[in-house]
């Protein structure tokens, strides 16, 4: 994954906001449409489907930038690092929502978003879909 390095928080005018780099991936076996944050998507009908989805234009490697798993920080008792992760979690859930659909969908988001007014950066590891639990853990075997 690559990521966005900036130094928004360098200076006394920081203020929130995000930066993100994230892979989404995922399946239908029907039709949905997502609004993202500065998109949508949709697919009408069975398909598989992978795509990227970034608001940053210069990129380095993440390798020695230290980053939390968002799910994680969310405990942190670091106060500092807990108040980033919910600002960061609000955002994600609400950043990402299936607008319409007919059948079933499956759709994994992973990858980084950074947290501008801290310059804290968090690991994304999330999974949205209505498809049943049992049918989920048959799909992965």
């Amino acid at each position: 994954m690559l990521f966005a390095a900036s130094c928004t928080s360098c200076n006394n005018d920081a203020k929130f906001g995000i930066e993100y780099d994230l892979a989404v991936t995922g399946n239908t076996d029907a039709a949905v449409t997502v609004e993202f944050t500065g998109g949508h998507f949709g697919v009408d009908g069975a398909a598989n489907f992978d795509f990227g989805w970034t608001n940053v234009t210069e990129a380095v490697n993440l390798r020695g930038v230290q980053s939390y798993v968002l799910d994680e920080a969310l405990a942190s008792n670091d106060a500092r690092v807990a108040d980033a992760a919910a600002r960061v979690n609000e955002w994600v859930d609400g950043a990402v929502a299936v607008d319409a659909f007919t059948g079933h969908y499956d759709i994994y988001i992973k990858g980084y978003v950074k947290e501008t007014l801290t310059g804290l950066t968090f690991e994304i590891d999330r999974r949205i879909t209505n498809v049943p639990v049992d049918a989920a853990e048959d799909q992965a075997k």
